[in-house]
């Protein structure tokens, strides 16, 4: 906006010139008027092209970019348009292929149908070839619902489509056999669980079974107490509102664990079968004789119990028994009946939802079912109570119960009776008893039923007979009289209501034909009656419509203030409807009307602000709490990444409670006495209602959907405002410094509050979807958005937010050459190459910032920037939520802050996938930091770490490699904990690694990105260092080397060198082994003999001395090769060990992680084990160099010098006081750079190497006196005497060449009579070259008087083994 402005001040400042120039050149005559407009218009001319100039050069990269952007995007459209033109052209003349062969693709297409047609036809008779072996495995375990529905298909399927196939007629009978056998196992199954399952429970035995008679009144009132509950514990038995659920049959369940479950399932089954009224007849025939068989088990368990202690029910007068078996048969018949009301409550279920075209199925009623029960007890009463006065024919016949007999007259007391005298006939057996008895018999028949219905099966027992637990007497009845007694009055007074319901019943249908034929004579004085009462009560309500109308606004203002907003949508829609209907015609409500339209859409916006503000505030208000303590140091971000993954790994549980997709939102009920913002699920439903209330819920929706962006970016800089403010509480400025750590608990905060927002809308869809499916159909359909919308809203601002804080549009570093691409091959050693001085480039002779063309292309720009981010209008401007959004920064933009908030990202993105259901890595948000860092961060920490690397390596002008000369400081040392200097170029590179590798951690995912690069470093740097040692080693030419470096290279040198003990203990100590590595004097002797001898034989048998060139003059090239010695010996540790942590270094944060194959960590090894080789080498050349240092400077000591002068010479040699200078300088640079025990290896054995060099030096002296011999003693003592110093012991093997020149002060009879004597000292031909010096210094001695010594000499040797 400021832009634009600008840019429109600067065209009105532009024109308004123009004018005035106009003005000022037509009203003035004068020249020196014109000649000042001109100045002043040439001023203003230099003024806009200095401002051209500037602007052109502060968006020179822009302009390339986006010329070359808009460039690819033209080329990409146009590529676009071509390849749509073909493609239709590609489908026109398909179109034509297909129309020129439609009859081939018809009959095509008919083989297909056909083919497919009998390939079904095949599998239907395959999977019917089953029935038999699934059917009888689903009866086996009893789930008759699937063998149900399996024998029916398969029947159906065989009698319809397969009906003509001849093959299958056997396999036809076959299961319409079954299927009948299946009907039949299914009704008894269903009699089992009616009368068996449901009463076995029942079967024991109620008490102890040993009171006495005196116990009889109490067991009398505890049945009536049980026959009163109700049955209370009985089979759970919906009612008649509630029906059962459908049936579902699971296979991996017991199906008889659930009773009422299974006999649901086992009515289905008929149901399937459609067999029902067939079941409900059997239902009806069998439930008689059922309920007969159950009193009979009861009887023939009690007679058992009985006994079993003993006691003989038949011989006994005992009514306790019968009093426990009719309680038993009566809690039995009562769960039978509840059962029955179980099975009716399945069968009525099952016939409402059958299909039209079945039969209508005659069920049967629980009244028929207590009527078969009151059938079975009067039977079993009639047998207890001896009705048919088998035992005691001969009493009288009582008096009918119907007259007017005091009852309690049979239980007063009677004089005791007579004897009755014994009869003289009987006539059980004569003629008339026979036919009386069988009349009796008939008479059973007929009461009682036929014999052959009773049920007959297994688990029922045989077809009744009554089973005793007493004597049949009529004087069982006084046992139960109270109980007969109260049950008879609960039935007559049962009996006399309702009678007395039936009789007002008929008196009301009366009354009400009276009142018919009364209203029938006077219709119409009714009518009209009826008439002006309606239109009175239509004027009383449409008056008090209009006084609860001017209250509306009064009452819409209050339920307002209180948030109630369903109250106010309802009372304001239909006050507005009400007006625009019956009231419209009212001339004195329009400005009512008015006033409450407007209402009503303030109303709509406050509604929808509100709803706003509670998905956008109140939800993450509490998220703004900031996590922790806010009084961290510094150094706690890392426990702050780590809380946060944590946290973030949670899931968030505490997060609202929104209902699951099948679960739906109850119907919204607003309560006036109770606060609404205290639940916030159910506030937002009331919100809704109230949208749809308004009938504004398609507007609302596309607000919300407007304004989500916004909102959200809204949402991210309240919570950076509150960082910075804590932070400033600490003193902090966040802007200054560069603390990641902010960032991180910023996109914490923001994370939990977006994981909010998103289940607060996922509550709003769903209120929205109750909301549009509970709509009338008139109403027009309303288009919602999508939880996958709006977490594509929120992967959208988190890209603006990241966008600002990697800085993506380079803000911060606009100065910066692009850096190349991380898959480029550079070579890192074309950093330290000399480069030439860049010319300073010419200043531009025109600028074009305030051109026409550069404004229009500073507007394209703007607008390209809205739409990335979004219009500045659409910014929310609650009071609540802040002014428009701008960024406010919790710490510097730089694009590696994305090391900070990689791994909390990462698993955000996968929360997002997995609520979003796209793939992984499909995600806008995972393709936007894929891009990032791919394209720009990647490249940059490649130009970093290259830019780092060459600023610590590259030297200046001259020869050799001068960054080799750089070491660390004192401080460096110490925070390395290292002994001694080391390379800076070396600590670079591996602070560079060491940056690598904490990207890998920070990064895991671009894990071998990051390990590719080290190994390039590592490739280019070793080649560097190689480099660095070919400049020291051999400085001009090819052909001009130095020896050390020969030797060095020399593989049976390298072999001997490391093969000896004093290579050995430095490895052994490098790599801590605990080797035992003490080595007598003898040993080190030999093994500097070793050492000596071959050296020597490389160089003293040359007759020429050493050239300059061949040896390392300068000192300081010395102290750079032990310091690159220390330096890659440490960084080859160093990259060895990060090797070894390499496979556990990369945390497994998100993702998949980081996965090296071997090949790239044995690569590493090798480049490691590389450093190690160079560091060796170069060890070993400085071992050398010393040495050879030595041969040049003792070699010309016997060469050159003069040992036979007249005059004693007091000096010692001047080649050996040049090595005792240089060995010091030697000393001094060693010791700077390298450890001690690398320091006394480079010294250790010099001062044999140096005794061998002298005695050998003998054959070339020509002659030598008295003086010459005190000479080359004074010689010998000062090398000792300056090694010493060095190596800080005695060294003993110069005394040895010392004691080798003094035998020239022995004659050579006194040498031969020393060897005999003491041994020989010497080697035979360091004997011989003693004695030919000692002839050569005396001549005119006999050569033959020599001779003879010689050969005396080696026979003295020869018997010493010599």
């Amino acid at each position: 906006m400021m832009a634009e402005e600008r840019g429109s001040r600067g065209r009105k400042e532009t024109s308004g010139l123009l004018m005035s120039v106009i003005r000022a050149l037509s009203s003035s005559s004068s020249l020196e008027q014109r000649e000042k407009e001109k100045q002043r218009v040439e001023k203003e001319f230099r003024e806009s092209d200095r401002r051209l100039d500037n602007l052109v050069a502060e968006n020179y990269e822009d302009l390339t970019s986006i010329i070359k952007a808009f460039s690819t995007i033209s080329d990409r459209v146009q590529a676009s348009r071509d390849r749509i033109a073909k493609v239709k052209d590609n489908l026109l003349s398909c179109k034509n292929l297909l129309h020129c062969k439609r009859d081939e693709l018809r009959k095509l297409w008919i083989e297909g149908v056909e083919q497919r047609t009998v390939v079904e036809m095949m599998e239907r008779i395959e999977n019917i070839k089953e029935v038999p072996e699934k059917l009888n495995g689903y009866m086996e375990k009893k789930h008759y619902l699937h063998a149900a529905e399996l024998i029916t298909n398969a029947v159906s399927l065989l009698e319809g489509d397969l009906v003509e196939v001849e093959g299958l007629r056997d396999l036809k009978v076959d299961l319409i056999s079954k299927k009948k056998h299946l009907f039949e196992v299914i009704v008894d199954e269903l009699h089992t669980q009616i009368y068996v399952k449901t009463t076995e429970a029942k079967f024991n035995r109620q008490g102890s079974g040993r009171r006495d008679k005196k116990d009889g009144g109490g067991i009398q009132r505890a049945l009536v107490g049980k026959l009163s509950s109700g049955g209370q514990n009985e089979l759970q038995v919906p009612s008649s509102r509630q029906e059962p659920h459908l049936v579902v049959e699971e296979l991996d369940v017991d199906p008889e664990e659930d009773q009422p479950h299974f006999i649901g399932v086992l009515v289905e089954s008929l149901a399937i079968l459609k067999r029902l009224s067939t079941a409900v007849e059997v239902i009806r025939h069998r439930m008689k004789p059922e309920l007969l068989g159950l009193i009979h088990r009861a009887a023939q368990q009690i007679v058992e119990i009985a006994s079993q202690q003993g006691e003989n029910v038949l011989n006994q007068h005992q009514p306790r028994h019968l009093l426990e078996l009719l309680e038993l048969v009566i809690k039995q018949f009562r769960s039978v009946a509840h059962t029955h009301q179980l099975v009716l409550q399945h069968l009525k279920r099952t016939t409402t939802s059958a299909s039209p075209d079945e039969p209508d199925i005659t069920l049967y009623g629980i009244v028929e079912v207590w009527g078969k029960i009151q059938e079975a007890l009067q039977i079993f009463l009639g047998d207890y109570l001896d009705m048919r006065n088998t035992a005691a024919t001969q009493q009288q016949t009582a008096s009918s119960f119907e007259e007017h007999t005091d009852i309690a007259s049979y239980f007063a007391r009677r004089r005791t009776a007579k004897p009755k005298k014994a009869p003289l006939f009987r006539f059980e057996a004569s003629s008339h008893a026979i036919s009386m008895h069988s009349y009796f018999e008939e008479q059973k028949q007929d009461f009682y039923g036929p014999v052959e219905a009773m049920p007959s099966s297994p688990t029922r027992g045989a077809p009744y007979k009554q089973t005793f637990v007493c004597k049949p007497t009529a004087n069982n009845i006084t046992e139960n009289y109270e109980d007969l007694t109260s049950i008879i009055k609960a039935f007559s007074t049962i009996s006399d209501r309702v009678q007395a319901s039936r009789d007002r019943i008929a008196k009301v249908k009366d009354n009400l034909l009276s009142c018919k034929n009364l209203l029938h004579c006077k219709r119409d004085e009714l009518r009209k009656l009826w008439i002006e009462g309606v239109e009175q009560r239509t004027v009383v309500e449409m008056m008090e419509r209009i006084e609860n109308i001017k209250e509306v606004p009064e009452k819409l203002n209050g339920y307002m203030e209180k948030k109630h907003y369903l109250h106010a949508a309802e009372l304001i829609t239909n006050a507005v409807s009400l007006l625009e209907g019956d009231l419209v015609e009212v001339e004195g409500l329009r400005d009512l009307k008015v006033d409450l339209i407007s209402k009503k859409k303030h109303l709509f916006e406050v509604i929808v602000d509100e709803l706003h503000t509670q998905i956008y505030v109140k939800t993450t208000e509490a998220k703004f709490n900031r996590q922790g303590s806010g009084r961290r140091d510094k150094k706690d971000g890392g426990g702050i990444q780590r809380a946060l993954v944590g946290k973030l790994s949670s899931g968030g549980q505490n997060e609202l409670q929104v209902p699951s997709s099948r679960q739906e939102p109850h119907l919204v009920v607003e309560e006036l006495d109770v606060d609404p913002e205290e639940d916030q699920p159910h506030f937002i439903g009331v919100l809704v209602e109230s949208l749809a209330i308004l009938k504004r819920l398609s507007t609302a929706v596309e607000v919300i959907r407007h304004k989500m962006k916004p909102e959200l970016l809204g949402l991210i800089h309240r919570a950076a405002q509150q960082i910075v403010e804590i932070a400033s509480q600490q003193g902090e400025n966040v802007l200054n410094q560069h603390q990641p750590r902010h960032l991180l608990e910023l996109l914490e905060l923001v994370i939990k509050q977006f994981r909010s927002v998103a289940h607060t809308h996922q509550l709003v869809l769903q209120h929205l979807k109750r909301t549009t499916t509970s709509a009338s159909p008139d109403e027009p359909d309303i288009t919602l958005y999508g939880i996958v919308e709006v977490w594509g809203k929120i992967q959208e601002a988190l890209q603006i937010f990241l966008g600002d804080y990697l800085d993506m549009r380079n803000t911060a570093a606009t100065q910066q050459q692009t850096a190349s691409s991380f898959e480029e091959h550079t070579d890192i050693a074309s950093y330290f190459a000399r480069r030439r001085t860049a010319k300073p480039k010419k200043a531009p002779l025109f600028r074009f910032e305030a051109s026409s063309h550069a404004i229009s292309m500073h507007s394209y720009f703007e607008e390209q920037k809205q739409d990335f981010y979004g219009p500045v209008e659409a910014m929310p401007s609650s009071p609540t939520r802040g002014a428009p959004y701008k960024q406010t920064f919790v710490c510097k933009p730089t694009a590696n802050n994305i090391t900070a908030i990689y791994n909390p990202l990462q698993q955000f993105i996968q929360e997002i996938e997995a609520a979003t259901g796209c793939q992984a890595g499909a995600s806008p948000l995972q393709s936007f930091i894929t891009e990032f860092v791919k394209k720009t961060f990647l490249g940059q920490v490649h130009y970093n770490i290259m830019s780092d690397i060459a600023t610590a390596t590259k030297g200046t002008e001259g020869k050799g490699f001068d960054a080799m000369r750089f070491v660390t400081d004192q401080k460096t040392q110490k925070e390395l904990n290292v002994p001694k200097p080391l390379l800076q170029s070396t600590v670079a590179v591996y602070s560079c690694i060491q940056d690598l590798h904490h990207l890998m951690q920070d990064l895991p995912d671009y894990g071998d990105q990051f390990l590719d690069l080290i190994g390039k470093i590592l490739k280019d740097y070793k080649d560097t260092c190689q480099m660095a040692y070919i400049d020291i080693v051999q400085p001009d030419s090819e052909d001009n080397r130095i020896i050390s470096a020969m030797w060095a290279k020399d593989e049976d040198i390298s072999r001997l060198l490391r093969s000896l003990p004093n290579w050995l203990y430095l490895q052994n100590e490098k790599e801590l082994k605990p080797v035992d590595l003490h080595f007598s004097e003898a040993d080190m002797r030999a093994m500097n003999s070793k050492e000596s001898e071959i050296l020597t034989g490389n160089l003293s048998s040359s007759e020429t001395t050493i050239p300059l060139h061949e040896i390392i003059s300068d000192s300081s090239q010395l102290r750079t090769l032990g310091n690159l010695h220390e330096s890659l010996e440490w960084f080859s540790n160093k990259m060895k060990e990060f090797v070894h942590n390499l496979p556990a270094s990369p945390r497994v944060a998100v993702g998949k992680g980081c996965q090296f194959s071997k090949e790239t960590m044995q690569s590493l090894l090798t480049l490691a084990q590389d450093f190690q080789e160079l560091a060796d080498m170069c060890l070993l050349v400085l071992h050398l160099e010393v040495r050879v240092h030595c041969f040049y400077y003792i070699i010309p000591v016997a060469k050159s010098s003069n040992y036979s002068g007249a005059l004693d010479d007091m000096d010692p040699d001047a080649n050996v006081l040049k090595l005792n200078k240089d060995l010091t300088g030697i000393e001094e640079a060693m010791s700077q750079s390298l450890q001690p025990r690398k320091f006394m290896y480079i010294f250790d054995g010099l001062g044999h190497l140096i005794a061998t060099l002298l005695i050998s030096s003998a054959q070339f002296l020509t002659r030598i006196n008295e003086n010459g011999i005190k000479k080359m003693c004074r010689n010998i003592f000062a090398m000792q005497q300056n090694l010493s110093n060095i190596t800080s012991s005695r060294e003993v093997d110069l005394d040895r060449a010392r004691q080798y020149y003094e035998l020239l002060h022995l004659s050579l009879e006194e040498i031969l009579t020393s060897i005999v004597e003491q041994g020989p000292q010497f080697s035979e031909l360091e004997y011989t070259h003693i004695f030919s010096l000692r002839q050569r210094s005396r001549p005119g001695s006999d050569p033959k008087v020599f001779k003879g010594k010689l050969d005396k000499l080696k026979e003295v040797l020869r018997e010493h083994h010599v």
